[in-house]
């Protein structure tokens, strides 16, 4: 396995896309001071998970990667650099030839991790490569002053150097991360326990409330069936009661088409029978009139016969006015014919009336 290409872009003075392809033939990168050989060395660092703003020369944060800008060229709002790794004796545990790894950090701070172009966490990328020596932390790369500080490191940094270039670092890190899971581990069983406890603490209110709720269930069941039944017993009744006022509500409306069409002919045999009493009334009234009449005139004619009579007294043997006294006997009795056959004719228009008037407060 080898590092074949390093492509990188905004980062640092990469202001453009540039892309150094190493073969097995390359073995080291020289030029002038502030060429940009230190930048190599930091990308590839940065790639391989460096976190230390430090240790890649910055001075406040992960952004100061960013190709900040110059006289001639604006500042680039990304930097992105990909390391292509030569795989095909499978040195690194993965299925492919050629693996890339990429490192992308944003303005605002946010940073990607790309393994053979998915994303993926700086983490997957630390497992990958703890096992190959070239991690972050690995002798590798050495940086500017990094030698002196190896000859002046104490004994125990000594220590840590030789185990990390033995390769007993990646086990020592990973029983660093086993215990501190265990720990972990430790704290949440504990944390369990006090759920458990505080949970047996609740259980005997909660067993009571559960038997109090398969009550309560069993007389809810009961009482929804009880609704139920009455439900239906109601809905039968109202139906009976239904169908009652129904037959009733025919009768009444076959009896009230009866009234209506009794109504009618009754309404044509009341203007029939006023016809009629309006006609008796007139009938009545004349024969009134007719009597008022002949009543007077019967009573001029007793006056012109006691006045004969008186005359009579004196002069008895005057023809004249025996002639006059039959005359006025002749005249009289038939006016009382006439006056007996107006009486009856009275009485005969008042049954008529009288009987009208009955049929007629009978109908209304």
């Amino acid at each position: 396995m080898y590092l074949k290409s390093i492509r990188m872009h905004g980062f640092k003075s990469f202001a453009d896309k540039i892309e150094v392809d190493l073969d097995k033939k390359v073995t080291g990168i020289v030029g002038p001071n502030g060429s940009g050989k230190s930048n190599i060395v930091d990308a590839i660092r940065w790639v391989l998970g460096e976190q230390s703003i430090k240790s890649l020369r910055g001075d406040d944060s992960m952004t100061d990667v960013i190709f900040s800008g110059s006289a001639s060229r604006n500042a680039s709002g990304v930097a992105s650099v990909t390391l292509t790794f030569d795989n095909s004796d499978n040195y690194l545990p993965l299925s492919f030839n050629e693996v890339s790894i990429k490192r992308r950090v944003y303005k605002d701070g946010t940073n990607e991790y790309y393994l053979n172009n998915e994303k993926c966490r700086l983490k997957d990328i630390t497992d990958l490569l703890i096992d190959s020596g070239m991690a972050k932390e690995s002798l590798n790369i050495i940086s500017q002053g990094q030698v002196d500080s190896i000859v002046m490191s104490k004994p125990i940094e000594r220590r840590t150097m030789l185990e990390e270039a033995a390769g007993v670092l990646k086990y020592k890190k990973r029983k660093e991360e086993a215990l501190r899971k265990l720990d972990r581990t430790h704290a949440n069983m504990a944390r369990v326990n006090d759920v458990i406890n505080e949970l047996e603490t609740q259980l005997e209110p909660l067993k009571e409330q559960k038997e109090k709720l398969e009550v309560y269930e069993k007389i809810k069941e009961e009482l929804e069936e009880l609704e139920v039944s009455l439900i239906t017993s109601d809905i039968t009744n109202i139906n009976f009661k239904y169908n009652d006022m129904k037959k009733s509500l025919e009768t009444i409306n076959a009896e009230l088409l009866d009234i209506m069409t009794n109504s009618t002919t009754n309404s044509a045999k009341i203007e029939e029978f006023k016809v009629k009493i309006n006609k008796l009334d007139i009938e009545l009234t004349n024969k009134q009139k007719e009597l008022l009449d002949i009543t007077a005139l019967a009573e001029k004619t007793n006056s012109q016969k006691n006045i004969i009579l008186e005359r009579q007294k004196y002069n008895a043997s005057d023809p004249k006015l025996h002639d006059n006294l039959v005359l006025l006997n002749e005249k009289k009795l038939k006016i009382e014919n006439e006056i007996a056959s107006i009486k009856l004719d009275l009485v005969s228009l008042s049954k008529d009336l009288e009987e009208i008037n009955k049929e007629y407060s009978n109908i209304s």
